[in-house]
């Protein structure tokens, strides 16, 4: 018996005597792995390499990156820059994300038509994805803050300081990993994972205004690294356990094909 033969008997058993909820899970089981599952894993197997990477730009390439920013970033350039950086601040998808959350609800009893109560479920999803994701990766974005406590491009340009001072509770001693990329990167994830089609778009978002911290001198490139790290995983970490089969071509129901749409 082939493969897909076994998934099919599986779930025609189980269809004979479990509720609809239990379908549901066991299905997806016997189906295999989503594009998001393989997502997912990806972003585990890449922690080493990109720490490695992070470890190995800090001695010299970070400062150099830093020293070169301070010497080619001309005003209007700030200017754009700064434009960019601002959508890592995020005060408007929290604020957006939560009132859907606690709005959708009351909405969806209104709708007259059950497509639109369906529509308004899977945004309610999503949003609840970004928030949890947010929350999640603010929590361990600022124990590795506190615990490495390393000093900002700015501090080095100011008085010389440059490293860490381990376990230093002061925002002068916060630039490792970076809050602006670690925010922005949920927003894109988010994104990435509602309308795949678009993930060139969403991650061109990302990294520029991950970069923007660095040109901006807010913080060095193995900052912006380990923050859209952080981001982009606790993303993919809770999206199968808050999105249902298929809200997401990349998350599609057992008995369909992923596709983009």
């Amino acid at each position: 018996m082939t493969k897909s033969d076994m998934a099919e008997a599986t779930q025609t058993d189980i269809r004979r005597f479990a509720p609809a909820e239990l379908v549901e899970i066991a299905t997806a089981a016997a189906a295999g792995p989503t594009p998001l599952h393989r997502l997912r894993r990806m972003m585990w197997s890449g922690l080493a390499p990109l720490l490695a990477l992070a470890i190995g730009l800090m001695p010299h390439i970070d400062l150099a990156v830093s020293k070169t920013m301070q010497r080619v970033v001309t005003p209007n350039m700030h200017y754009f820059w700064q434009a960019v950086t601002d959508l890592g601040d995020g005060t408007v998808y929290i604020v957006a994300a939560a009132l859907a959350f606690l709005f959708i609800p009351r909405g969806k009893r209104l709708a007259a038509y059950q497509s639109t109560r369906k529509k308004l479920e899977k945004i309610w999803r999503f949003c609840a994805l970004m928030l949890a994701a947010m929350a999640s990766s603010a929590i361990v974005l600022h124990l590795v803050k506190f615990a490495a406590s390393r000093h900002r491009p700015s501090d080095f340009f100011r008085d010389g300081f440059y490293g860490f001072a381990p376990f230093t509770v002061t925002h002068r001693l916060d630039s490792f990993p970076s809050g602006h990329s670690q925010t922005i990167f949920v927003f894109m994830a988010t994104l990435m994972i509602a309308f795949p089609r678009h993930w060139k778009l969403f991650l061109t978002v990302g990294a520029l205004t991950a970069v923007s911290r660095v040109v901006l001198l807010n913080h060095f490139p193995s900052d912006i690294l380990i923050g859209s790290w952080l981001g982009a995983f606790f993303v993919f970490l809770l999206a199968p356990l808050i999105l249902r089969r298929g809200d997401s071509a990349l998350y599609p129901r057992p008995d369909e094909p992923p596709h983009l749409k």
